[in-house]
């Protein structure tokens, strides 16, 4: 079904219940039992939430093999959201993306209720339920990486770099804030189908971050063990990034980069209102309010990004932003009837998703 750095997925019959299942094997390599027993930890963990109000894949069992191969079974779910993407060949309207938003944000404040920090969240580590008998309904599986929230450093190496919070790169304190951010990206990613952030180096993501969504602020820079290493004062004090030339005098070598995917666009409000076409007015609002949630999601700095708890109170989770166009029967019409267009033809971009995005460290 799947296969991981440090595991593969078969889809398997439990002869005792009868239930088809995922199971998991962890490669036979060295410190396999390590990898085991810190990922039962973690489920054992996460065992204290109920399996589906917190949007947390279910563990069943685990056991090692005569031949010693270490396994889990897992509840079986449906198909993950980047295959589901990639079969339609299209990206997720706002209101496809508005259920699975809230069931995510869900799963985040469940892990934060019992200190448990995903470290991985990506479109392959999130899983359909049941896409045929409940539509857009989402699980989050894999915590093969995850980590206690007192177990997190500064200088850590975690995320897949696609999908990397820049608090990890600069070198600040680390915390829940970090799946919040690698949400915002899925989130972008499934609204254009293609990875906002596509980078190569450290330099290359810092580098993409602030043309999308602006410097960092001086404090936050100074403040980061590695901020000198990636920013540089002005005489008249501003901060900008240095140019790939002052940072390959620095560092003595030259940043690998990728093509910059939403390179078109000006700013986070340019991708979301400007992509694609609108069919109404109340598209129009709609896409106002995901862009708002977004910026709050994909604020550089953690200690301003909106939490989970906050978060599912935002108006295009609430819905509450379409109370106003429920006051007259032709909005009301309007409004069960829209259609966005986000899952038509942009005018800008070029779809495409880069392979090498999944298991990208830097």
């Amino acid at each position: 079904m799947g296969e991981g750095v440090y595991a593969e997925v078969y889809k398997a019959l439990n002869k005792r219940t009868g239930e088809i299942v995922a199971l998991k094997q962890v490669k036979n390599m060295k410190r396999a039992s390590y990898f085991w027993l810190r990922e039962l930890k973690m489920m054992s963990t996460i065992g204290d939430l109920d399996a589906d109000s917190s949007n947390c894949i279910r563990l069943n069992n685990c056991f090692r093999s005569a031949d010693g191969d270490h396994f889990m079974e897992f509840e079986m779910l449906d198909q993950n959201v980047l295959q589901f993407m990639e079969k339609r060949d299209a990206p997720f309207s706002l209101k496809e993306l508005r259920p699975m938003a809230k069931g995510l944000l869900v799963a985040l404040e469940s892990l934060r209720s019992v200190g448990v920090i995903h470290t991985d969240i990506k479109l392959d580590n999130i899983m359909f339920v049941d896409q045929e008998a409940k539509p857009f309904k989402v699980k989050l599986i894999d915590f093969g990486v995850a980590k206690f929230k007192k177990e997190m450093h500064i200088g850590d190496s975690i995320q897949p770099i696609a999908y990397r919070a820049p608090e990890v790169t600069l070198g600040l304190p680390l915390s829940e804030a970090v799946d919040m951010w690698g949400l915002g990206c899925c989130l972008l990613e499934c609204f254009l189908k293609c990875l906002p952030f596509n980078v190569a180096s450290p330099y290359d993501h810092l580098q993409q971050i602030t043309k999308l969504l602006g410097v960092p602020d001086a404090g936050l820079i100074t403040r980061a063990k590695e901020g000198t290493g990636f920013f540089v004062q002005e005489k008249s004090g501003e901060w900008r990034l240095k140019s790939i030339f002052e940072y390959r005098d620095s560092k003595g070598n030259v940043p690998e980069m990728e093509k910059n995917t939403l390179e078109f666009a000006s700013d986070l409000e340019d991708v979301i209102l400007n992509t694609f076409e609108f069919s109404s007015g109340i598209e129009h609002e709609d896409r106002k309010v995901f862009l708002d949630l977004l910026k709050k999601m994909l604020e550089v700095d953690p200690d301003k990004r909106i939490t989970p708890a906050e978060a599912l109170l935002h108006p295009f989770i609430t819905m509450s932003h379409f109370l106003p166009a429920l006051a007259n029967v032709e909005n009301s019409e309007q409004l069960l009837d829209y259609k966005p267009k986000s899952s038509g033809t942009s005018r800008r971009l070029t779809w495409f998703i880069p392979t090498l995005r999944n298991n990208k460290f830097h």
